[in-house]
């Protein structure tokens, strides 16, 4: 799969150790050569807090994607990102998120580039 391909993403996240780890949980839907991905991931994620409204923090996980249509399949991956967040006020902010996954579908390894920006809600 080359090229640009829309999508949506809705996560959270819990912090259970302050300033050292968080937790993520997200679900995407991704259209892609004829069919819908849909992965869910779960990312441990480091915080660095760069200024009283930026953020920064890298993380890595595992995913499993069910990919529908006519190639419908569920496999897994792995994950690692990397998140800017700007937090202009204390309830609402917006995040830019590159990230690499490797994928193993049919016992191949594809990988690829992605990129999210989005809305925060809460703090």
């Amino acid at each position: 799969m080359e090229g640009f391909h829309p999508g949506a993403t809705f996560a959270f996240e819990v912090t259970p150790i302050e300033h050292w780890l968080e937790l993520e949980v997200g679900v995407s839907a991704i259209r892609a050569d004829g069919s819908t991905e849909v992965p869910v991931d779960v990312l441990l994620k480091k915080p660095w807090q760069l200024g009283r409204s930026l953020e920064f923090m890298i993380g890595a996980g595992p995913e499993i994607i069910h990919a529908t249509g006519p190639n419908s399949r569920t496999f897994w991956g792995i994950e690692a990102v990397a998140d800017l967040m700007f937090w202009p006020s204390r309830n609402l902010g917006w995040y830019v998120e590159p990230g690499y996954e490797a994928t193993f579908p049919d016992g191949m390894t594809k990988g690829g580039m992605a990129i999210a920006v989005g809305l925060l809600i809460g703090r």
